[in-house]
């Protein structure tokens, strides 16, 4: 081995980089360094014979930066230097989006003008990474609700930055940018904002952007909050040999009393996937129905006999399912939960966890095992180790304890220098071939490597499980074995230098003495004192090291969970634990001095539903940015490798020699540990293991992979409390308490200011919420960012009462209306209740009584039948009260509590208009040039509309297509599933790209969505390739290829290349397909069925086709002789055209190059006007005079007006009510909107009505694209808008109402349900029996599309997917949401019949009736809609209340 040092010496002065003296170097800076940040070099020189000088630059783009300039004395330094990185000029950006630049470190080290020693090596410097804190006031909300949140964004230290914001936006679903702030400004680091939502604002999950990158969602969506949860306790495992177990079911209301009602466990238990025997029936899923009634401790349980779930039975999965629905007594209010319990059986996972992926000889090896099915531990479980050192396995059983954990140590006194594999499995069994694809994710292998050391001294620091503790000393243990003769024959202590590392920055830097005696082999123990803080949180690593008198280097590296914490503390509490509604309370808070808190309280209701309280876990992300992973542990990313080879061993005897070994090496060596600290090192020691070059090395790449130690797995336990005692602290002396109408899910949402003393205290209003409200604050100082623990506060009252609404009602439906009387005094009291409306008729139930008695922790729900009969918000008021009686209570004589005699609730309820949602839209195009451009807008309902059904909206953007871009992708507002409807998902995005690109406007963020989409398109649409290249509306379900969609298909490809990866193969077997089918004449066959009948014109589908080919063919560049052929016989039959292929025709010559008969198309096409055109014809005749090489002012103002005509049709969301005529429209718009751009200025926008109402809106280049909205306060009413200043705007008024459903005309349309009467039968399952026929102009319709809207509370039967495909044209059936939609090929005179088979899932009286419609997908005003409505519909709900 003495020769490899001899070699490595020798490899060292082979390097033109180092001088080498007896001294060592090693100077160690982090690979990543970011400009903002104070960054640290650490510099190590031992054994000087001299002083010398020490430079450390940094050059960075031609500019030199000293880190390090100072004498260093002999014999030496360990020192740690801050410095501040300098800005720089962006050379390219980060996977993260951040801008980066390659910079270079020197180390010089020089003895007047003797060089000691010379180095350089790259970093790459950043911008720094801020974190963005984000808190919405909630998780989701309501449509007309207000959106609040609040950003904070801190440093690397936790300290809030105070730099304005450049933007913060706030995007839709359909990624509508609808809000936009502009340097943002901030208080004390905390930026407030809030957003109003529109009443009809678009379902879905909203995202918060803060300069391109989103930091935090919310939803939108129509809701009800559940009031209690359901909770399970169950065995964590059973056993194949159980006979049986128990399930507990519990329900909790949020201020923490049981739950009383009914419980419907489901148990199943599917078979496995992996089992098959050929010699046994086949197996079948196990699934059983329990029912049960919580008793007063609001649970029951369930006794579960192992045969009923197959326990002893092989072939099921190691796991059983419970679904379980509680429905609360008296209101049928339900909320569920779910479960899994493993069972033990062969299929247990094992799983390693071993500190680190090397094993340092001499050393004991030590690590984990833990068994457990669906991760959960399994206790006193035989856990098989095997151990292979040379090919010699050691095979030792452990038994899991209590935690399902097998702690393990291995002498590797023995191991040579060689691979060894660990195997971890629960069984020594050989396996069959199936068995072995079973273990594959249930067994554990992780081969080890020896660390390399010439002399074989090592250090091992040991691992601490626990998390280091904040703000305390912490004691850290490393073992040492030392070769004597590596260190001075006099030397009496070693010394041994460590770094804290933390996300890539060194935090810290130590060293410490450790006394040594005179023995061969020096091994001990000493202790090191680790101080953690914030900055370490949540992991950090320590670098142990120490250099030899050889220069040689030993090391380790260990990695420690810290707790996460705050520098800046902060406490949250309440002045009391628990109150009445609509008390007062204090919020007390402790911060630093000068501090501005955000406190925030919200309802545990809204929790149940999802949780994203702010936590310190969000705070302290341990997540690395992109950039700092190196390539599978060989090397740093390509732009920041040094390529420093590494040294060689020794030659071995006729072997073929390379000069130098390769720079990638994934080696067990000092160099790797600072490799996985993302540390680079200037050195003269040795830090790499030597490696053979007389070959390319082969590298052995074990299936775990080498590593860093990594911290222990730490599953989460939740532990539920024990609910606190519910008897008030306070109270009052008033009899009759005011009504409680104030019910937030969000109480708390203000920033306070904190006193010199370090205190706030806040007053707030107790809400009328009877609930448990979880409340926090995070606080921002100079000291930096703090945050409370999450605090909790009750509010309750003994006796009250709760009213249970639906989110919403339509007008003239009547529902059961309930409210349930809690008691929860000592005593027994007779309580009247009454409910009360204003705007809706109430019923009494003529058997039902509204007085009664009621004990202590009983309850007792009353109903109304009420009916919805005015529109908005409508509110009811109930009362609940306890009366003077002599009557007895059971046998118990009846009070009257001192105090909140009476409670009483105001709650309102939405109530929407009846009928079929209709809309129209106006649309205006205004540009100004300093005067004032105007237009009227006259909305008028129609005259047979639902009474009061009318609202309207008016939006501005700034660009014409400015509404398709924002809304790319959802154009149309129909399905997408078939391979022509899928493309509107496909083509758009490519010429909005263009345009935007064109115009020098596309965001990073916006491109990188576009291509998603043009990817997930490009994807979907090979699902309708045939196998000889062409592509149809359902695929392979057609019988054969569709020439128009194959020609659709073959240029949109070759449109999106430039953005993404296509098969060049799918566009040329597309254009050979359609090669193998041109005519004779030179026109093309017309295979499949052209879905579009718009396509073919009045007088010649073959021409239109042709024209319509030529042209694909053209856009692809293809010039041979079938393109001419086609446009030959285009030529033979221009006589015959009619406008639309004329149009089509025009274009196609304009791409040909053929002059002439394009200007004698043109020409005729003006001739016959061009002012009541369709949408495709227009969009042709636009791409016809634009699309030459150059383009004429003369032809753009030919087509301005077109242009603007055909953007005034275009949908609320920027489509054209179809496929093809969206994907032409756009292809237009923005050929047009890209040689006409102009930069807005400041635009001013201002909507007028007749009587008094205006509204103004500001568009300017900063805000072009974002979509402005406000509601119209009247309809019908009279508009009028004003635009100017400089630029042009779209203004689209969307008018909405309700109307009765009309007469069908294209399409006979009717439904029935059977059986027609009510019974229990028909009640929770009936059948819709719907028939359809075409019953238009033309032959047949086009595809055409069924959509059967759901009653309220029912589903259809799963199964009937597949019955409805086996029908005659049925193509595809969709479940969207609350309807269900099938795909028909088309339609014709004969009659066709489908039905559905529904099924109840919840009770609702007096439905009203839902629609179904069937309508043309190209033409969707040829329609027909019909109604239909449950058998037991107007059945009088008197029966349940009874």
């Amino acid at each position: 081995m003495r020769a490899a040092v001899f070699l490595w010496t020798l490899a060292l002065l082979s390097l033109p980089a180092s001088v080498i003296s007896n001294a060592h170097y090693m100077v160690i800076f982090p690979a990543f360094i970011h400009h903002g940040n104070t960054e640290k070099v650490c510099i190590l020189i031992r054994s000087l014979p001299e002083t010398v000088h020490l430079s450390v630059t940094l050059e960075l783009q031609a500019k030199n930066h000293t880190l390090v300039d100072k004498d260093v004395l002999q014999p030496g330094t360990f020192e740690c230097f801050d410095f501040q990185v300098p800005s720089f000029s962006p050379e390219g950006t980060t996977a993260a989006g951040y801008e980066e630049a390659v910079g270079y470190v020197h180390v010089l080290i020089q003895k007047d003008d003797n060089v000691r020693y010379k180095g350089q090596k790259k970093v790459l410097v950043e911008n720094a990474y801020p974190k963005n804190i984000a808190e919405t006031e909630k998780p989701f909300y309501k449509p007309g609700e207000t959106v609040r949140f609040r950003i904070v964004r801190l440093d690397e230290e936790l300290k809030a930055i105070n730099k304005p914001i450049l933007v913060v936006q706030l995007l839709t679903p359909s990624e509508d940018l609808i809000g936009q702030w502009l340097n943002v400004t901030s208080h004390h680091g905390i930026a407030d904002l809030s957003f109003p939502l529109a009443s009809e604002a678009e379902l879905g999950r909203y995202s918060i952007k803060v300069e391109g990158k989103s930091v935090k969602t919310f939803e939108v969506w129509e809701y009800e909050l559940n009031k209690f949860e359901v909770l399970f306790v169950v065995p964590s495992v059973v056993t194949t040999s159980e006979e049986n177990f128990c399930v507990t079911v519990c329900g909790k209301y949020t201020y923490g009393k049981p739950v009383r009602g009914n419980v419907k466990l489901t148990v199943e238990r599917d078979r496995s996937f992996m089992f098959e025997d050929a010699d046994t029936e086949p197996l079948t899923m196990m699934n059983r129905d329990y029912k049960g009634q919580t008793n007063k401790t609001g649970c029951t349980t369930f006794t579960i006999e192992g045969t009923d779930v197959h326990l002893h039975q092989k072939g099921f999965n190691n796991f059983i399912s419970l679904f379980a629905e509680l429905e609360e007594e008296g209101t049928g209010l339900t909320n569920v939960a779910m479960e899994t319990i493993p069972v033990a059986v062969k299929e247990i996972t094992v799983k390693m966890l071993i500190p680190n992926r090397f094993y340092k000889k001499g050393f004991p090896f030590t690590g984990k095992i833990i068994g457990a099915i669906l991760a959960k531990p399994i206790q006193n479980q035989t856990i098989y180790l095997t151990v292979d050192v040379d090919d010699e396995q050691t095979h030792m059983p452990f038994i899991t304890d209590e935690n399902g954990i097998v702690d393990f140590s291995l002498d590797t006194t023995n191991w040579k220098d060689t691979l060894v594999s660990l195997w971890a499995r629960y069984s020594l069994e050989n396996a069959t071939q199936l068995e072995t694809v079973q273990r594959l994710d249930n067994e554990d292998l992780a081969w080890l490597k020896p660390f390399y050391s010439e002399s074989n001294s090592f250090l091992e620091i040991q691992f601490v499980e626990e998390s280091l503790s904040c703000d305390k000393d912490n004691e850290i243990l490393v073992d040492y074995i030392i070769d004597r003769k590596e260190i001075d024959p006099e030397a009496d202590h070693i010394d041994f230098y460590f770094l804290v590392i933390v996300k890539g920055r060194i935090i810290s830097s130590g060293q410490k003495q450790v006394p040594v005696g005179k023995d061969d082999t020096l091994k001990g123990t000493f202790s090191l004192s680790l101080s953690a803080g914030p900055e370490m949180a949540p992991t950090a690593r320590l670098l142990l090291y120490a250099v030899f008198t050889d220069g040689e280097v030993v090391a380790d590296l260990e990695v420690f969970q810290v707790d996460e914490c705050f520098n800046h503390k902060v406490t949250l509490d309440f002045s009391e634990e628990e109150e009445l509604p609509g008390s007062k309370v204090n919020v007390e808070v402790a911060a630093a001095p000068g501090a501005l808190c955000s406190i925030h309280a919200v309802d545990k209701s809204v929790l149940l539903n999802k949780d994203e309280m702010l936590t310190a876990e969000n705070v302290f992300d341990p997540h690395l940015p992109p950039d700092f992973d190196i390539i599978g542990g060989r090397g740093f990313p390509y732009r920041l490798e040094d390529f420093e080879p590494y040294p060689c061993l020794a030659p071995q005897k006729q072997k073929r020699s390379v000069k130098e070994a390769p720079w990638y090496q994934a080696e067990a060596d000092v160099y790797s540990l600072l490799k996985q600290l993302k540390m680079k090192v200037l050195t003269n020691t040795e830090v790499k293991k030597p490696v053979s070059c007389d070959l390319p090395p082969r590298v052995i790449t074990p299936l775990s992979g080498f590593g860093e130690k990594g911290a222990p797995y730490h599953e989460s336990n939740v532990i539920e409390e024990e609910s606190q005692h519910l008897d008030s602290k306070k109270k009052r002396d008033k009899k009759k308490g005011k009504p409680r109408t104030h019910f937030p899910e969000s109480w708390i949402w203000d920033l306070v200011p904190v006193n010199e003393e370090g205190k706030a205290s806040y007053p707030a209003t107790v809400p009328d919420t009877i609930t448990e409200w979880n409340a926090n604050a995070f606080c921002v100082a100079d000291i930096g960012f703090g945050l409370s623990e999450i605090t909790t506060f009750r509010v309750f009252q003994p006796f009250f009462v709760d009213l249970t609404l639906p989110y919403s009602v339509v007008r003239g439906e009547t529902f059961q209306l309930k409210a349930t009387v809690f008691n929860y005094l000592k005593d027994c009291i007779q309580v009247r209740v009454n409910l009360e409306s204003q705007e809706a008729e109430v019923n009494t139930c003529p058997t039902c009584q509204y007085t009664i008695c009621l004990c202590a922790d009983e309850a007792k729900t009353f109903s109304w039948n009420v009916t919805a009969t005015q529109l908005g918000e409508v509110k009811f008021s109930i009362t609940a009260e306890a009366e003077k009686t002599q009557e007895l209570c059971g046998n118990k004589i009846s009070v009257i509590p001192p105090r909140g005699q009476s409670d009483t609730v105001i709650k309102s309820l939405l109530v929407k208009p009846e009928g079929v949602p209709e809309e129209k839209t106006y649309n205006a195009f205004l540009c100004s040039s300093g005067d004032t451009k105007t237009e009227d807008i006259s909305l008028q309902l129609p005259e047979d509309v639902v009474k009061d059904s009318g609202r309207a909206r008016v939006s501005v953007i700034g660009d014409i297509l400015g509404l398709t871009t924002n809304n790319i992708d959802q154009l149309v507002n129909l399905p997408i599933g078939c391979g022509e409807q899928n493309m509107i998902k496909f083509a758009p995005n490519i010429f909005v790209l263009q345009y935007l690109e064109h115009t020098k406007r596309v965001t990073p963020e916006f491109k990188e969505n576009v291509i998603e989409f043009m990817k997930s398109g490009y994807q979907r649409e090979l699902l309708y390739k045939h196998d000889d290249g062409s592509y149809s509306t359902f695929g392979k379900r057609d019988t054969e290829g569709n020439t128009w969609l194959t020609a659709l298909v073959a240029k949109t490809f070759h449109h999106a290349k430039p953005y993404i990866y296509v098969e060049e193969k799918y566009i040329e077997d597309a254009v050979h397909w359609l090669e193998k089918h041109q005519l004779p004449n030179g026109c093309f066959q017309s295979v499949g069925r052209i879905f579009n009948n718009a396509l073919k014109g009045d007088v010649d589908d073959e021409l239109s086709l042709a024209s319509y080919v030529t042209a694909s063919l053209l856009e692809i560049n293809l010039q041979n002789k079938v393109v001419d052929d086609a446009l030959l016989c285009l030529k033979r039959n221009l006589s015959s055209m009619n406008f639309f292929t004329k149009a089509l025709s025009a274009y196609a010559f304009t791409l040909a190059g053929d002059t002439e008969t394009r200007q004698q198309l043109l020409a005729e096409l003006d001739e016959e006007g061009l002012e009541h055109i369709s949408v495709e014809s227009t969009a042709f005749v636009i791409l016809a005079y634009l699309s030459r090489p150059a383009v004429s002012p003369d032809d753009i103002s030919h087509v301005s007006d077109l242009a603007k005509r055909l953007s005034l049709w275009q949908s609320k969301t920027g489509g054209y009510g179809s496929t093809q005529t969206t994907m032409l429209s756009t292809q237009a718009l923005a050929k047009y909107a890209a040689l006409t751009y102009h930069e807005i200025e400041d635009l001013r926008v201002v909507m007028k009505s007749d009587k008094g109402f205006q509204h103004e809106f500001h568009v300017d280049k900063k805000n072009q694209m974002v979509l402005q909205q406000t509601s119209l306060p009247a309809v019908p009413g009279q508009y009028h808008v004003e635009v100017s200043g400089n630029g042009c705007a779209y203004v689209q008024t969307v008018l909405q109402y309700n109307s009765p459903p009309p007469k069908p005309e294209a399409f006979a349309l009717s439904t029935e349900t059977s059986p027609e009467e009510c019974n229990e039968e028909s009640r929770k399952h009936f059948v819709l029996n719907v028939e359809v026929s075409y019953t238009g102009h033309r032959q047949t319709s086009n595809m055409a599309l069924i959509e059967v809207n759901l009653l309220s509370g029912y589903v259809p039967e799963k199964k009937i997917v597949k019955t409805l495909l086996m029908l005659n044209l049925v193509k595809k059936v969709e479940f969207d949401n609350d309807k269900i939609i099938l795909y028909l090929d088309q339609l014709d005179s004969n009659v066709q019949r489908y039905n559905f088979t529904m099924k109840q899932e919840n009770e609702v009286s007096d439905l009203k009736p839902a629609t179904v419609k069937v309508y043309d997908y190209y033409q969707p005003e040829d329609n027909a809609i019909a109604e239909y409505n449950a058998p037991c519909s107007t059945e009088s709900t008197t029966k349940d209340q009874q």
